[in-house]
């Protein structure tokens, strides 16, 4: 439990109270930025490598842009080519060669000199872009002051388009689009397509991850799941008594058996995988595909539901003793562990990652846990 507790603390304390270090002085060589908050207020005579939560240029970069993180924002030039991926990137100068943008939101003020690829939720273009435009997102605006030079490959939810702006190449739709109005962009030129953008959304601020978790009905599914999730676990700790107890006392927070479990996990992850390699490719084996596939949901299910009881219940009974019990220990479990998600979907850039990596070694730890039992039952028999 207390291991759980410094994670959480270090993820709450790393996300609100993040230093922003500002990097004035002369910068004649690349910059690379890891871990940190920075605010460049000089230009950048090479390369910028950043991954943090928030970068932003007030000069320039003259060479390449790598960032992977949270936010970028370059108020300066940047005289070669950017590669983003993040939550939010806004970008007011101009930009002399490719870019390639993997974030969420992304609004671009200044000319782009060649090809614009992006990839995400939403896109704002405000200024010529040189080459040719691709675009994979949710919605797309192309503002007034816009010339897009080359050929625009959209595949969107929304595209809007001012009456003002030009598409010199060709306009090629990906299964999906849908124009505003129900336009078709195959059989409209630019000057044929009845749309007017009169305002730009908002940039997007951060903590859209977690916002459909927040919404009425999203919250009402949630509640369901958790009281759902609650009463399997009382359901099995109550008909399955001595082996719930037995996987709670493998699941103790303590170096040895968290090590033992992750061993454990590991071992009979990689065997499984390579069983069900076999199994899939052998005719005789299919019978035994399919008792294995059954075998692993059942491990699988029972591990995923252990955790938050025992994490529930080392809570309970530090606080409320007499109010521990299958169904409140298993309630307060998912409460933490859906706390805990949204604190790491809450980080920019990283927040997803570290979500996946922490599932994936609570989940091994947790079948280690489960299969120990049945090894220490086979151990027994033995004697």
């Amino acid at each position: 439990m207390y291991a759980i507790t410094v994670v959480i603390a270090l993820i709450g304390v790393t996300s609100v109270f993040a230093q922003e270090i500002p990097l004035s002085a002369p910068i004649p060589d690349s910059v690379r930025i890891q871990g940190t908050d920075s605010t460049i207020e000089e230009q950048v005579e090479g390369d910028l490598f950043a991954t943090a939560g928030y970068v932003e240029v007030l000069e320039g970069v003259k060479e390449n842009v790598f960032f992977f993180g949270g936010t970028f924002i370059a108020d300066g030039k940047l005289d070669e080519s950017v590669f983003l991926m993040g939550n939010l990137a806004h970008i007011q100068g101009d930009i002399e060669d490719n870019v390639f943008a993997m974030v969420q939101d992304a609004q671009f003020d200044g000319e782009i000199g060649s090809d614009l690829y992006f990839m995400g939720n939403r896109l704002i273009i405000k200024d010529d872009v040189d080459g040719d435009l691709f675009v994979n997102a949710r919605e797309v605006y192309i503002d007034k002051e816009s010339r897009v030079r080359g050929d625009f490959h959209v595949n969107a939810q929304v595209v809007k388009i001012h009456p003002e702006a030009e598409i010199r190449g060709d306009i090629i739709v990906v299964n999906g689009t849908e124009y505003a109005e129900e336009v078709d962009l195959q059989e409209y030129r630019r000057e044929d397509v009845p749309v007017t953008l009169t305002e730009l959304p908002a940039a997007n601020s951060g903590f859209s991850s977690i916002r459909p978790y927040l919404s009425s009905t999203g919250l009402l599914l949630l509640f369901a799941v958790l009281l759902g999730s609650a009463i399997a676990i009382a359901a099995i700790v109550k008909v399955f008594p001595v082996k719930s107890e037995r996987v709670v006392q493998n699941m103790r927070f303590n170096g040895k058996n968290i090590f033992a479990n992750i061993k454990i996990g590991v071992i009979a992850t990689v065997l499984t995988t390579i069983l069900l390699v076999v199994l899939s490719v052998s005719l005789v084996g299919l019978p035994l595909l399919f008792l294995v596939i059954t075998l692993i949901f059942l491990v699988s299910t029972l591990a995923k539901l252990y955790f938050p009881y025992k994490l529930g219940r080392e809570v309970v009974m530090r606080i409320q003793p007499k109010a521990s019990g299958p169904f409140v220990n298993g309630l307060v479990g998912n409460l933490l562990f859906v706390l805990l998600v949204l604190i790491l979907l809450s980080i920019p850039g990283i927040g997803m990652l570290l979500l996946i990596l922490l599932s994936l070694l609570i989940f091994i730890w947790s079948v280690g846990a489960v299969i120990r039992v049945k090894v220490d039952d086979y151990k027994n028999a033995q004697r």
